[in-house]
């Protein structure tokens, strides 16, 4: 209990926070650290209030160990969904593109959104529909498949740690594969029938050029604001000519350390242009106009 208080002190740096949880419990081989000293196996499920939900989970994975201990996984970019939809109008439709095992999308029905969740790997699916149970009355139809370029079956390869998230089509992770279904996006009815989509969410490990190109369609008629894991990038326009023209671009920001041991809690927005590098593993917020609203433009940073 104690290293979970301490886990969800936003303003205390992660990097030590992660250090006492995975002291206290390890997502991978430890266990529980008992009164003796010696560790016993925790690999059940846990129960917990999430935003006025009940998200459910099991320990031996990385993201809901991450939501055991700091409340939720990526909060900060839970953060940003919760002050886009501020700004879009209703209905809140939402596509969560490598959902994983659904932190993301239960928050997102939380707030009030539907949600497509699409997650090809059958263990972090499975993860997903029991947070889907857990809630019977959030709106998240779930995909256990893949969006890509093209509609085909894939080779998927599974992660051999904990973290489920790093099922790739573009690297090997780990020393198991199979056969997935992947889709187009724009051909999929689910996607074509939706009024508005407000939000599209992408992490896919290094498919997301792929996905982005099979959105085509989808981006220019909807003109959805895009948050989206970037892999392996080395220029801004890589990304940016897979989108209609009117976005602004923003790198993802939450690494504002003001002394050793602290953080500014948050996150920040740094405006990108054509021509500037980017880092080769970042987020990008795709935004359809020129200007943020105001309650974003001040996240911007310098």
């Amino acid at each position: 209990m104690a290293a979970r208080i301490f886990g969800r002190l936003g303003f205390v740096r992660f990097g030590l926070r992660s250090r006492l949880a995975r002291a206290v419990e390890d997502p991978g081989d430890r266990g529980l650290l008992g009164s003796n000293g010696a560790t016993h196996n925790s690999r059940k499920l846990f129960r917990q209030r999430f935003y006025g939900g009940t998200y459910v989970g099991s320990t031996s994975n990385y993201i809901d160990w991450s939501a055991r201990y700091f409340g939720a996984y990526s909060i900060e970019e839970l953060a940003l969904y919760a002050d886009i939809i501020k700004c879009v109008p209703l209905p809140h439709n939402v596509i969560d593109i490598g959902a994983n095992v659904g932190n993301h999308s239960l928050f997102f029905a939380l707030k009030g959104a539907s949600v497509l969740a699409f997650e090809p790997n059958p263990d972090a699916y499975e993860l997903l529909e029991q947070k889907i149970r857990a809630n019977p009355g959030v709106r998240i139809q779930p995909f256990q498949k893949a969006l890509s370029d093209r509609s085909a079956f894939l080779e998927l390869c599974l992660p051999d740690n904990k973290n489920l998230g790093r099922s790739s089509f573009n690297k090997k992770v780990g020393s198991n594969t199979i056969s997935v279904e992947v889709s187009r996006a724009d051909d999929l009815e689910e996607i074509q029938s939706c009024s508005h989509i407000s939000y599209i969410k992408i992490d896919v490990e290094g498919h997301e050029l792929r996905v982005l190109s099979g959105l085509r369609d989808t981006l220019s008629s909807q003109r959805p604001p895009v948050f989206v894991e970037c892999n392996q990038l080395d220029r801004l326009e890589t990304l940016s000519n897979l989108f209609p023209e009117g976005y602004s671009f923003y790198l993802f920001d939450i690494n504002r350390a003001f002394a050793y041991f602290l953080n500014i809690p948050g996150y920040g927005l740094k405006r990108v242009l054509a021509g500037d590098p980017i880092p080769s593993a970042c987020n990008i917020l795709a935004w359809p106009d020129h200007r943020l609203p105001s309650h974003l433009s001040r996240k911007v940073i310098s």
